[in-house]
């Protein structure tokens, strides 16, 4: 319900003219952002409450936040440096985007699995 009420207060600035624009940070791009976190974890919310386990990747993420926030700094680095974002079409931000996920979660996987056998912790059970 919030993510439609502010989904609304979204479509109400942007039919003043005011455009969404993450540098200035104006209210467009807050009531998106907002908007957008919150649909997402209210969905997450309400697919975990039918089948009542978290997937291994939602775990692994959980289980190691300083490990993927690390690993998502630097690739937002290293996308920023080695390309021109401003100038990239479509499919080459999608692909970027995909490859940035799918390096962050089987980062996250691997920490999951590997620092466990490191420090001598056992996994805990959901």
């Amino acid at each position: 319900l919030t993510a439609i009420a502010l989904t609304i207060g979204l479509i109400i600035i942007l039919t003043q003219g005011i455009p969404v624009s993450r540098r200035t940070t104006n209210t467009a791009f807050c009531l998106w952002c907002t908007a957008h976190n919150t649909f997402l974890l209210g969905f997450i919310s309400f697919a975990c409450s039918f089948g009542g386990q978290i997937t291994p990747i939602y775990r692994a993420i959980n289980n190691n936040g300083l490990v993927c926030f690390i690993i998502a700094n630097l690739l937002t680095g290293a996308v920023n440096l080695s390309m021109n974002t401003l100038e990239a079409g479509n499919m080459q931000a999608i692909l970027v985007l995909f490859l940035y996920l799918l390096a962050v979660g089987a980062v996250a996987l691997l920490a999951d699995t590997i620092l466990p056998m490191i420090t001598g912790h056992k996994k805990k059970k959901d």
